[in-house]
């Protein structure tokens, strides 16, 4: 929605946005399509998956190279004909195999273009929101799940005990707490509060911010939903469509309670009222009032007796003071976490990352050591995530 939003191809082709656990992150094209390490003059690096590194990549499976600087070797010395032809010749699986790790389709890999043409390449999400001139102003709610990252953690064997690959239960609950609390407050910030921010500067005052925080699932004997998943990524769609999803756990994440179903009607009419007139009106005989600089209103969906509108939402500068203070994280822990909340969603902070507590983080070799850890998980489990 937020891409529809910066796309002046889009420009009256909608009269409301909905932005539910977004977040707007441009790729160049130099990035997509570099390699890794082209870093010299006004080289950009390019993304671990970009078309260079995938071409690498598909050389080392298919026995041509023996490593990456042999495949890259071999990669400089092709013709574009022979990199089409390359490339024609394989098939799906060989090339979505290379994604370790993708879960529910969503494969780490550069996706939104700033092209000059659908999307502007000369601007940072922040000036483009910041500008009516640059975006498609329209009346828009964005929101984030209060447990969102804990979908895919619950995922990682890292993160979960597991049998034939479903997850049942958890390794180190207060790790897999503390980090999902951060990682999901991060994700509140960037791809709420900032971008309500901009467009708060840029005139537009029908803002409106939400949080979701219903976690009463259903318990099953085997699993115990609303400790690994809580209030996730995803959760509140159900109570928007009004029907259950999640495939065949449906019914434990969309019970059929007295609580779901008040919140599936106030969330259908909140929406449905956006919709029509370009603002949600009161939830559950609570005024939605708009966000703003000086008051910023978040409506936090729940049980009945638990939906209010807070103010009380952290910065990511006070989230990264709390991950500098004491405490049990190492110097990896906390530059893996650094890493996570600067980088996932929105546009990368890699300058405000090396910089981060006195340059903590600027000389850990943090992809290398998320390239490790998924090795050592692919090595132990046979995957990332969920088989």
């Amino acid at each position: 929605m937020l891409s529809m939003m910066a796309s002046p191809l889009a420009k009256g082709l909608f009269h409301k946005a909905i932005v539910e656990s977004g977040g707007l992150s441009l790729n160049s094209i130099a990035n997509a399509e570099n390699y890794s390490d082209d870093e010299s003059g006004n080289t950009e690096s390019g993304h671990p998956f970009s078309s260079r590194e995938v071409v690498n990549q598909l050389l080392i499976a298919q026995g041509k190279a023996a490593d990456r600087a042999t495949a890259k070797s071999l990669q400089d010395a092709m013709s574009d004909e022979d990199i089409y032809a390359f490339l024609h010749g394989q098939s799906p699986d060989n090339i979505l195999n290379l994604y370790n790790g993708a879960f529910g389709g969503m494969i780490n890999s550069p996706a939104v273009f700033a092209d000059g043409h659908v999307l502007p390449n000369d601007l940072s999400t922040a000036e483009i929101f910041s500008n009516t001139a640059n975006y498609n102003e329209t009346p828009v709610i964005l929101g984030t799940n209060r447990d969102e990252v804990k979908l895919f953690m619950m995922m990682s064997p890292e993160s979960a005990n597991r049998v034939f690959g479903i997850p049942y239960s958890l390794k180190d609950a207060d790790k897999y707490n503390r980090d999902a609390s951060y990682g999901s407050d991060a994700w509140k910030v960037r791809g709420v509060d900032s971008i309500a921010e901009n467009l708060l500067a840029s005139g537009n005052k029908d803002v409106f911010a939400y949080r979701f925080d219903w976690d009463e699932q259903a318990e099953s004997w085997f699993i115990s939903f609303p400790k690994l998943l809580g209030a996730t990524h995803g959760g509140e769609i159900a109570f928007v469509m009004g029907a259950p999803m999640f495939g065949p756990i449906g019914d434990y994440m969309y019970p059929d309670t007295d609580s779901a179903q008040e919140l599936t009607d106030i969330m259908m009419t909140a929406w449905g009222n956006f919709a029509r007139t370009g603002a949600p009106g009161a939830v559950a005989g609570k005024d939605w009032p708009p966000f703003l600089a000086e008051a910023p209103h978040t409506m936090v969906l729940d049980g009945v007796a638990d939906i209010r509108v807070d103010m009380a939402s952290p910065t990511l500068g006070q989230l990264l003071r709390e991950i500098e203070a004491p405490s049990s994280l190492d110097s990896a822990e906390r530059c893996l976490l650094m890493w996570e909340m600067v980088t996932n969603i929105g546009q990368p902070l890699y300058d405000d990352y090396a910089r981060w507590n006195n340059g903590e983080c600027a000389e850990f070799d943090v992809r290398g050591t998320k390239a490790a850890i998924e090795n050592a998980l692919i090595e132990t489990y046979g995957s990332t995530s969920l088989p």
